[in-house]
């Protein structure tokens, strides 16, 4: 890796070890399917509950993860918790799910469809996210950060890996070289 790119990352790397480890978190599935579904108000509502609650969290817009049948999608991660999947969010829901999410630390097991944990971490009553059927036989490459990380945010887009192939073919390779691994890497399209 350059040293420019280096030093990009390694402020990402900060920034993301903050946002994850810091505050609880909230991510609000977007993307088309999360938005024709309502995620703009939802985010709006979830917003106005923070301010409200008096609660100090971070609050992101992500991509969906690809359960449309389950949009508008929200999950809430709280330092040292598992990360708790609530689906068909309603604006009315939102409330319940912060107030007994964040402030009564009970989850709102009656929206909960998933989670996602530490190995042999066990939530009660939901599945982990990687047993859905749905999601359960996907190998995601290009995909794997879609309901992760604001798209909205090169930051956290660089702490998970992006622009390191960039760099690596600008600053490592020939022009030949870079031919050759697109072409030897069978990528259509």
């Amino acid at each position: 890796m350059s040293k420019t790119y280096e030093l990009i990352k390694s402020n990402a790397l900060d920034k993301w070890e903050t946002l994850v480890q810091g505050k609880p978190w909230i991510r609000v599935g977007g993307g088309v399917s999360g938005e024709a579904a309502g995620s703009d108000e939802i985010f709006a509502t979830v917003k106005k509950s923070i301010k409200e609650n008096g609660l100090d969290v971070n609050i992101s817009s992500v991509g969906s993860i690809g359960l449309m049948y389950l949009e508008p999608i929200i999950d809430i991660k709280t330092p040292n918790g598992p990360r708790i999947f609530y689906g068909n969010v309603e604006q009315e829901d939102v409330v319940d799910i912060v107030v007994k999410h964040l402030i009564d630390n009970q989850p709102l097991f009656s929206k909960a469809f998933a989670y996602e944990g530490l190995p042999n971490e066990v939530v009660e009553n939901i599945d982990e996210l990687s047993t859905l059927p749905a999601i359960n036989y996907q190998k995601k490459i290009v995909t794997k950060n879609f309901g992760n990380i604001d798209p909205n945010d090169i930051d956290q887009y660089i702490a998970n890996g992006g622009y390191k192939a960039l760099d690596i073919a600008v600053n490592e390779r020939t022009p030949g070289e870079v031919v050759d691994e697109v072409k030897n890497s069978g990528l259509r399209g």
